[in-house]
């Protein structure tokens, strides 16, 4: 199955699943984790059941590669990481 990405004029083509440009600063850094932890909850991994766990895998996989490359300018808060259901904590810098 060949996966297509609609991509709208304001996304950044680096992203897996995170809609929109790469943020600028703190305020757009913060939406973007908050739009990776809900992602990675195992109700939306899954899409309520509607994925394979392969499907699932690949899109969590999609998940952690922006979560890579948003933590390389901007760590995640630790308010976020801490009410997440993933492991987040790698991106909070100590």
């Amino acid at each position: 199955m060949t996966r297509l990405k609609l991509l709208l004029p304001n996304d950044d083509p680096r992203w897996n699943y995170v809609k929109g440009a790469f943020p600028q600063n703190k305020a757009e850094a913060r939406e973007c984790w908050l739009d990776i932890r809900i992602g990675l909850a195992d109700e939306n991994l899954f899409e309520d059941g509607m994925l394979s766990l392969t499907e699932a895998r690949r899109k969590e996989r999609g998940l952690y590669k922006d979560a890579n490359l948003l933590f390389t300018r901007f760590q995640c808060p630790k308010d976020i990481a801490q009410d997440s259901d993933a492991d987040l904590s790698k991106f909070v810098e100590a």
